[in-house]
């Protein structure tokens, strides 16, 4: 399964449970409009997705007022840093994809921001949008015996962001970040701004420096 999940898009991300994103009933049930389209539904990352379906599942109270209060707060932790300017974007950009495309450049270019739980204990990490979270490598890394996916409400809960729009700094609670080595491999990345129609070119360094962040190999 590809990605793009919670913060999976690679900008965010959400639990991938029982439904099928290529049933019409499915869909319908939730009231998804317009339908996903198949390169949509095949936007799969580890088992998460990050699509219109899985946004309403972890977003049914999260509407404008609250994505303008996420972008909002990520300006303001900008302030300190005038060279860093966000872009918005007229379409959404929840999937590397989409974010590549909005942007002119490649899915490996869009940094996507996840939330694990380490033994329990809330992390995050941002990768380059065409990579793979190796849990297992992560977790020698870091000494963790299990890592596994926060669900999207556990997202929220921590990070104050909603899956599409996943910052990796201006975070509601205080927790670990780690930053993937592929990161490096760009001199710009883009990472998610608080909302999935917001993007903000950063170095890998500028990245460092303001999510205060430790570097790790934990992607294939």
């Amino acid at each position: 399964m590809r990605c793009f999940l919670h913060s999976l898009s690679p900008f965010c991300h959400v639990m991938l449970y029982r439904y099928r994103f290529d049933s019409g009933t499915a869909l319908a049930k939730h009231h998804i409009s317009p339908p996903l389209e198949k390169w949509e539904a095949s936007a799969l990352c580890e088992a998460r997705v990050f699509c219109p379906f899985t946004m309403v599942v972890g977003m049914e109270k999260f509407g404008a007022e609250e994505y303008e209060t996420s972008l909002k707060r990520v300006q303001e932790s900008l302030q300190a840093y005038p060279e860093l300017e966000i872009k918005i974007l007229p379409g959404s950009t929840h999937t590397a994809e989409l974010a590549a495309q909005a942007l002119g450049t490649t899915p490996g270019q869009i940094a996507k921001t996840l939330c694990f739980l380490a033994d329990g204990k809330p992390i995050l990490i941002v990768a380059c949008g065409d990579k793979k979270i190796d849990t297992k490598k992560w977790g020698r890394a870091i000494e963790a015996k299990k890592i596994k996916m926060a669900d999207a409400e556990t997202v929220m809960q921590i990070t104050g962001f909603a899956p599409g729009g996943v910052c990796p700094f201006a975070l509601r609670q205080q927790v670990s970040v780690y930053l993937d080595n592929s990161l490096k491999e760009y001199d710009i990345t883009f990472i998610a701004a608080g909302t999935p129609h917001s993007a903000l070119p950063i170095s890998a360094e500028m990245l460092e420096k303001v999510t205060g962040g430790s570097w790790v190999d934990a992607t294939k």
